[in-house]
């Protein structure tokens, strides 16, 4: 990589250039070493038995602002909604006692009516949610109708109950969710209640019809579950509105390098953990430089964050869990979207299919190659790289027991380069492209025989492709349809004790043509780095199948005191390389107070080598998989209901690591150790108008390639990650937010000198001690900004998402002259505004 670098470096067209070229040859360096991520892998929202949602039981008619009140942000004689229909949708938080602790508006707008509404459902009494039987306290969505003013009217007590107000429905399940960040166990569980259409248009005010199943997301079955949901998805400043970069600025979860996106969640390689939609694992979050993420962020319900000792429900990572989850459309009534920003457009469009079902669609293409190729159209690189991806979603509920699901989605990445001979590695020379694509068909059913038994089965079909070449020194064409499928029944036995078992399979039949060196160790070998061109070569044609079950069970116990314990075990078959592993986990949650929770955990992991590690003719087909061991201990306490903390330590050791050794069948053995542990604090708030989050991290991550070698830094060591979130929202709709991040500099290894290799008329790079240095700290700062208009039923907004605001100079690689004398180190992205407009029906 830094010969790449420094090739790049002697064209210097400027430093937003290069940045972009540096982005484009790592996204063909994953091409190469990472296909691992598409071999190597594996919402809730379901109706849980045993909870019971809370119920409205006393509250009074809330008043519609007087005309001239009801203009726009409380001006007066505006138009709009001096006369029309206003609806004002809030997250209500509902004490063990059912009164309204917090109310959070979902999207502000009309100051006099979010106003009235707030103060109104204030008074609201609700029979509060139960679970086993205890009351809890909950957080539910509530929508409150002002309906249009029928007939001018000067004196509003002239007007009829009816015209004045209208009967506050909690809306479906289906809405967007508010902006929130919350760890699941630490407040309140979300709650969501359907309601009929008469309960919607209801003539009595203090008349609630319910006319559908609530849905309760059931408690973390490990010992921490971190949740992003709502406006946080897509206005949290420095994603572009980009729901899954949230995932990055989460407490325990480092900073990927430039153009990679991907996700160190605890001091583990990215490789080492895994990435859900929908319960199905996909290829990879991100298109082309880590811009932008595979799904249109409006189409996500929420994120799973896993950071350690998950449940049995997930397995084959040492890392993390990332399970993202998809809202049904909606089905009101026909919505439509389109974005344009200086990357990329999309569109989405969604509405009812009959009376129980709805469908929404949505598109992306992106024309980032067209400012790359006006970057670089006269030296000696070119770029074109393109990406789309598109989503078809449909959900059917043919009865108040059952939810049937079809998702089809996908994604292509494709770019190409055109070097000039570089004198420092002539492997480089000419042309190089890579193309990258995932298609998928999915289709889940969730069904509720009682309150205690139910089930989930999903099944999933689709196909891969890595097709790229590096110059002359490396070939690759992987490509294969993949199918996974997953079930798992839920049976509450008792009031204090539920069982969970399930089964989770994926398959994969890849054809690879392979011409290149031998695929490596992960991490932790400088050579790497080193010019292609001194690397031996090997070529492949081979068939491989990847079968992996695996089974597991799990029993939750309630017992007294507030003691909650949930223990497990996994059973996984690793197909590739014919080894079952058993892994048992255990953890266990204690309620001190009425916001306070202990909680901990113990579990062992297991992970498969990488793609290609131990395929014969590249690898080495006598590797094991690697295991895990993971410790943590952590509390959480509401302040309040607008304030949560959190701590936790946690502690990893990890054995059986796939490190290089020279002497081994494709260079690789099962020889290496590690351990990671740190901390992490967390600070959350969710007023009425503001919300944010401060975390910071501290953590540690070792490696020790063999028994008789020295402890080292981990590639992916980071050991402070200080992050600082927030949105507000003003009157006039406007937005406003910014996020500030503060990061250890990357561990590197440093070039102590070179050797003149003769035979191919280069330079070799001679090391220092692996990962001996480290990059300056990295720092940056990203804010936001949103103006919005409500034109009648339409929505239309302009958004600036500024990247980098102080242009700090963050260090991302490092480029060497052609002898190794010189060094060059690369900055990362400058300050990159992203202008957008967006509009809503």
């Amino acid at each position: 990589m830094p010969l790449v670098v420094s090739a790049l470096l002697r064209e210097n067209r400027g430093r937003v250039r290069l940045w972009l070229l540096v982005a484009a040859v790592v996204a063909l360096l994953q091409c190469w070493g990472n296909a691992a991520g598409a071999a190597d892998g594996g919402g809730d929202g379901r109706p849980l038995a045993g909870v019971t949602p809370p119920r409205l039981v006393a509250s009074e008619p809330i008043e519609r602002p007087a005309s001239g009140e009801g203009g726009l942000d409380g001006e007066r004689d505006a138009p709009g909604p001096g006369r029309d229909a206003v609806d004002v949708e809030m997250d209500l938080t509902i004490d063990a006692d059912g009164s309204v602790a917090n109310v959070v508006l979902v999207r502000p707008g009309f100051v006099a009516f979010d106003e009235a509404a707030i103060a109104g459902v204030r008074r609201f009494r609700f029979d509060p949610a139960r679970r086993g039987g205890v009351a809890v306290p909950a957080r539910v969505r509530y929508r409150h109708h002002f309906p249009p003013i029928l007939e001018v009217a000067t004196d509003p007590s002239s007007r009829s109950e009816k015209e004045r107000s209208a009967a506050p429905v909690l809306d479906s399940p289906e809405a967007d969710v508010a902006l929130s960040m919350k760890d699941e166990g630490n407040g309140p569980p979300a709650v969501s209640v359907g309601v009929s259409d008469s309960a919607r248009t209801s003539a009595d005010p203090g008349e609630l019809e319910y006319g559908a199943t609530a849905r309760v997301r059931e408690a973390p079955r490990g010992t921490t579950r971190r949740t992003v949901e709502g406006a946080a998805l897509v206005e949290t400043p420095g994603t572009r509105g980009d729901a899954l970069r949230v995932i990055e600025l989460l407490p325990g979860v480092g900073r990927p390098s430039a153009a990679d996106g991907q996700a160190i969640i605890r001091g583990s390689a990215p490789a080492d953990s895994e990435v859900f939609f929908e319960g199905t694992q996909v290829l990879r979050l991100y298109h082309f430089g880590g811009l932008t993420s595979f799904v249109n962020g409006r189409l996500v319900d929420h994120i799973d964050l896993h950071p350690g000792n998950f449940s049995v429900k997930y397995g084959r990572k040492l890392g993390g869990i990332v399970d993202v989850g998809a809202r049904d459309p909606r089905g009101d009534a026909l919505h439509a979207l389109a974005d344009v920003n200086l990357i990329d457009a999309s569109v989405l469009a969604e509405g009812p299919l009959g009376r129980s079902a709805s469908i929404a669609l949505g598109l992306r293409r992106s024309y980032i190659g067209n400012v790359i190729s006006s970057l670089s159209s006269d030296g000696g690189v070119l770029a074109a790289p393109v990406y789309d991806d598109y989503q078809l979603f449909v959900t059917w509920r043919p009865s108040d027991r059952d939810r049937v699901r079809f998702l089809g989605y996908g994604s292509r990445d494709s770019l190409g380069l055109d070097f000039d001979a570089p004198d420092q590695d002539p492997a480089l020379s000419g042309a190089s492209s890579a193309k990258t694509y995932f298609h998928r068909a999915q289709v889940s059913w969730e069904h509720r025989y009682s309150d205690r038994v139910r089930h989930e089965a999903q099944l999933a079909f689709g196909g891969l492709g890595f097709v790229a070449n590096i110059g002359d020194a490396l070939r690759q064409d992987i490509t294969g349809p993949e199918l996974f499928g997953r079930g798992e029944l839920g049976w509450r036995i008792a009031d204090g004790l539920s069982l969970a078992a399930g089964i989770d399979v994926t398959s994969q039949w890849l054809t690879a043509h392979y011409r290149g060196p031998v695929v490596g160790a992960d991490e932790g070998d400088p050579a790497v780095s080193g010019p292609l061109a001194t690397m031996p070569t090997v070529a492949i044609d081979t068939r491989a199948l990847f079968f992996r079950p695996a089974g597991y069970a799990e029993a939750t116990w309630h017992g007294p005191a507030g003691l909650t314990v949930i223990g497990g075990g996994r059973v996984d078959y690793f197909g590739d390389i014919a080894q079952t592993t058993f892994d048992p986990r255990l953890t266990a949650r204690l309620a001190i107070g009425a916001a306070t929770f202990l909680k901990g955990g113990v579990g062992r992991f297991s992970q498969a080598p990488s793609y290609g590690q131990a395929v014969p003719g590249i690898g080495n087909p006598n590797l094991r998989a690697a295991r895990a061991l993971h410790l943590d201990l952590g509390f959480e306490h509401g302040v309040g209901s607008a304030f949560s903390l959190g701590a936790e330590v946690f502690a990893k050791r990890l054995s059986e690591l796939v490190v290089a050794a020279p002497g081994a069948p494709g260079g690789v053995e099962n020889d290496g150790i590690g351990k990671i542990y740190g901390a992490e604090v967390s600070l959350k708030a969710q007023a009425t108008r503001l919300s944010g989050f401060l975390s910071y991290t501290l953590s540690r991550s070792e490696r020790r390639d063999h028994p008789n070698s020295a402890w080292r830094l981990f590639d992916y060591d980071q050991t402070h990650i200080l992050t600082l979130a927030s949105a507000l929202h003003l009157p006039r709709h406007w937005e406003v937010g910014a996020a500030f991040r503060l990061v250890t500099g990357n561990p590197e290894t440093p070039v102590t000198g070179s050797v003149y290799d003769a035979d191919r008329d280069l330079y070799r790079p001679l090391y220092g001690n692996v990962n001996g240095a480290r990059a300056p700290m990295f720092q940056r700062l990203d804010i936001r900004v949103e103006k919005q208009w409500h034109p009648g039923r339409m929505l239309l907004a302009t958004y600036l998402d500024l990247q980098n605001a102080y242009n700090h100079k963050n260090i991302e690689a490092t480029g060497y002259g052609f002898d190794y004398r010189q060094r060059v180190d690369v900055s990362g992205l400058p300050v990159f505004p992203s202008l957008g407009v967006r509009g809503e029906l």
